[in-house]
């Protein structure tokens, strides 16, 4: 059953907690050990205390039923509750709780969406599983595709950073979006989206 709410992973060897929030609570415990088994995306401490730790150390649990607008309030008030900010817990991030603001913008462009079309959510099952397919069939035919993509990419913003020219484009840019503010760049994802599931 779809839970919409307040979660709590506890790993039981140290007593560490994170606090998590979710419009389908069990769903996304299947995705943070996911994420924990796949070595390219242990980018939480939770993921990598899952991986060191084992998956059968955690106690995974619902804290309390919540409506989808009230999710990021009773998260950070779960998260003062219990105190499981980094060092003390798992939750590293910003202000916002254990995720950082792109998520939660990527969050509400995906619940318009939903709002606009039922099929959402199957349609874009079905590309994230066709973008995945098609990376597994790479790194069969080469298991190093992945360590290579990740080279090319490092090198060519290394290469990026010693020019002067454009390390100082970089930071105009970033001043002016800071002045800006995210307003502007919303469309530009929704029209990303858009584009990919048409």
């Amino acid at each position: 059953m779809k839970v919409c709410g307040i979660y709590i992973i506890t790993n039981l060897m140290n007593g560490m907690k994170y606090v998590g929030r979710s419009s389908n609570c069990k769903q996304r415990w299947v995705l943070h050990k996911y994420e924990a088994r796949s070595k390219r995306r242990q980018l939480q401490e939770l993921h990598k205390a899952i991986a060191q730790y084992g998956v059968e150390n955690f106690k995974f649990e619902i804290f309390k039923e919540v409506s989808e607008e009230l999710l990021p309030v009773a998260e950070r008030e779960a998260m003062e509750l219990l105190k499981t900010r980094w060092p003390n817990g798992y939750n590293v991030g910003s202000e916002f709780g254990g995720s950082s603001e792109g998520a939660y913008k990527r969050e509400s462009i995906l619940k318009n969406k939903r709002e606009a079309d039922p099929e959402f959510d199957k349609k874009y099952r079905a590309l994230r599983g066709k973008a995945a397919r098609a990376r597994m069939k790479k790194e069969e035919a080469n298991p190093d595709w992945y360590k290579e993509c990740r080279k090319r990419a490092s090198d060519t913003f290394r290469e990026r950073m010693n020019n002067e020219e454009y390390r100082l484009k970089i930071s105009s840019q970033r001043a002016n979006a800071a002045k800006i503010g995210w307003a502007n760049r919303k469309p530009r994802k929704e029209a990303q989206i858009n584009a990919a599931l048409s």
